[in-house]
């Protein structure tokens, strides 16, 4: 029975019932084909994807080094947190729209609308991020067949790809030493930063330095080691703070800066003077069409069923967890060889290294990397700053789990099954990813692992160059079920919204014969084709991010609430109060202290707040006055 119809304020924070969101999908038209292991194979067909095959190698290199084992273990800990709330939702709540579908329940429609919004970037973009992953390993394995892609169809527009494999070099460059820890002439130890009103530190680093990139690889920034044989003079006045003393010191023009042993420190070479350098060996790119026709594909064949789909994703997700399986069992051998050296010290030395009398106790450590996440100051590398900065890029190596809670309305027994999908398929995924870092960073010095393919490249040091292969194949095999899974969510989503009149109802069409949501799968499809095609790699996963965080946060207040307002309410998977209470806070907070840190960054910020906006406009004009149950409409099949 549908709600008394409410006015006011109130009418933004209208709520469905359970009992009425149980109605409704005991009268649903979509086909109850999925059991346990079907759902469990759909979470893992979601997880496994960007984050093992790409994200782990530049998570390592970049922030945590061998410590990336414990940043998998952070992520996983967070979203072992959030699962636990979804397999209560998800148990409680059967029903196609996830977290959607939860806030409708709980906290009222105007929310439910803000997770539908949020939603969109955790599946829909996040689709199209993936397919920018795929792209990039599908052109790879077809240029070692020898089957070479037009160039300018590999990438969004605007990026430059090197139209052959570049190998040059670059006398006496100007990089950029901001955030650089260097050593003055009197000896004083500093940290370089850019003037106020300036975008960097600029210096002339004194000597020949190679340039490279691969076929197909896009030109950008350059990192350039920075090691005691190199000196750079500063080509404008700058900033420093002192190591020792704490002291701001102005540095003029013509400063001369030497570097420390071992410190990993790096000058930036900016992408417009290696493209300048490069000249004519790379070519400007108009979209990326291949993760164009990689969304196209899945999208017909969500178009075509639940059954076939499953059947395909299935097979899909054997043959990825075989190679990281294979991989893991054929590298351990080699990583036990050299992983005394290349694991130690776990946790490499904080660069740039803290100030003397900074509290340097493992609590005083985490205190002050937590200090700088929160507020957007979490530049520096390795230490306990680093392993937090490591699992937030994995972040999106976990996004998935939670897609298995779309599928209630398709579930044969969502009351047993839901959490048996949501947490098997978490607990799975997390243990393939510890022993799958292990293994690499005890294969490969993690300093060696920050590009595209970090597994194909532990297996060219161990001298299986046919592996590599393989393992390109198992990348792009895993990539194709995440956008399989990432796009049926995203589909069940607006289907579920337009069965309660908060978009058109085009969206809720079901298909005559193939039991689908058609026209919301293609129109889906075409959306997600676009941000692929046309938007980069780096932009689209921290929007995916961002709206991954907030659904999370918002599913973890849900349960929250739900566990006072309905204490009646039939929970088959049912935690202890107590022990509930503390993982939905802990959950909650941890979600929102990632999504400040993500927020800090302006392009990232911008659009999502305009995106936000866009989408309020788009209720108060339309879902606030089609909503069937602010008409008082029960909502029918």
């Amino acid at each position: 029975m549908a709600n008394t119809k409410p006015s006011g304020l109130g009418r933004l924070f209208i709520r469905k019932s359970v009992e009425q969101m149980h109605a409704e999908h005991a009268a649903g038209e979509l086909k109850k084909t999925l059991g346990p292991l079907n759902l469990i194979f759909l979470g893992i067909g979601c997880i496994i994807g960007t984050g093992i095959f790409v994200l782990t190698g530049r998570a390592a290199a970049e922030f945590a080094g061998p410590g990336i084992m414990i940043s998998f273990v952070i992520t996983g800990t967070l979203c072992a947190l959030v699962a636990l709330a979804y397999a209560e939702l998800a148990a409680a709540i059967p029903v196609s729209g996830s977290a959607y579908s939860y806030s409708y329940a709980s906290m009222g429609e105007i929310v439910a609308w803000v997770m539908g919004l949020l939603l969109v970037l955790e599946y829909g973009l996040a689709a199209s991020t993936v397919a920018v992953g795929w792209s990039g390993y599908v052109v790879s394995f077809l240029h070692d067949l020898n089957i070479n892609l037009p160039h300018a169809l590999t990438s969004a527009p605007g990026a430059m790809v090197a139209t052959d494999a570049i190998n040059t070099s670059i006398t006496d460059p100007t990089v950029d030493v901001n955030g650089i820890t260097a050593v003055l002439q009197d000896g004083a130890r500093v940290t370089v930063r850019a003037a106020d009103g300036m975008d960097a530190a600029s210096a002339t680093l004194a000597g020949t330095h190679a340039i490279e990139f691969k076929d197909y690889e896009v030109v950008g920034d350059v990192k350039i080691d920075l090691t005691p044989a190199m000196q750079a003079t500063l080509q404008a006045a700058a900033e420093a703070t002192n190591q020792i003393t704490r002291e701001t010191v102005q540095l003029p023009a013509g400063t001369q800066l030497n570097f420390l042993d071992g410190a990993g420190a790096r000058g930036v070479l900016d992408a417009a003077s290696v493209q300048a350098l490069v000249g004519a060996a790379a070519a400007a790119s108009a979209f990326n069409l291949p993760a164009l026709l990689a969304l196209a594909a899945v999208t017909c064949l969500l178009v075509v069923g639940i059954t076939e789909s499953a059947m395909v994703n299935n097979i899909v997700v054997i043959i990825k967890v075989t190679v990281v399986i294979a991989f893991i069992a054929i590298g351990a051998p080699y990583a036990m060889q050299t992983g005394p050296d290349n694991w130690t010290p776990l946790i490499p030395p904080q660069l740039p290294p803290p100030p003397e009398g900074a509290d340097l106790s493992l609590w005083g450590q985490i205190q002050t990397a937590l200090w700088n996440v929160l507020t957007a100051n979490n530049t520096g590398r390795y230490g306990i700053g680093g392993l937090i900065a490591g699992a937030a890029t994995i972040f999106f190596a976990y996004i998935g789990f939670e897609a298995v809670s779309t599928a209630g309305a398709e579930s044969k027994n969502p009351s047993r099954d839901m959490p048996i999908g949501i947490l098997g398929s978490l607990f799975i995924c997390t243990i393939l990813y510890i022993l799958t870092a292990a293994v690499l960073v005890g294969i490969v010095p993690y300093t060696q692992l920050n590009n595209a393919a970090p597994i194909a490249t532990a297996v060219d040091e161990i001298g299986l160059p046919w592996f590599a292969r393989i393992v390109k194949i198992g990348a792009i095999a895993g990539l194709t079920s995440v956008m399989l899974v990432l796009l049926y969510g995203q589909t069940r989503i607006f289907y579920t919204m337009a069965r309660d009149g908060l978009i058109p109802s085009a969206f809720a069409t079901v298909h005559a014969k193939f039991k689908t949501p058609w026209i919301n799968t293609i129109l889906v499809g075409i959306l997600a084709m676009g941000f692929a095609g046309f938007m980069g790699l780096d932009q689209l996963a921290n929007l995916t991010n961002v709206g991954t965080l907030a659904a999370f946060a918002i599913i973890c207040i849900t349960v929250f609430y739900l566990r006072f307002a309905r204490p009646d309410m039939k929970r088959p998977f049912n935690i202890p109060l107590p022990v509930m209470l503390g993982v939905s806070t802990l959950g909650a907070f941890m979600c929102v202290f990632l999504l400040m840190s993500l927020m800090a960054i302006e392009e990232t910020r911008n659009f999502f707040l305009v995106y936000l906006g866009v989408g309020f406009l788009v209720y108060f004009a339309y879902g606030l006055w089609n909503s069937k149950l602010g008409k008082g409409e029960a909502v029918k099949a």
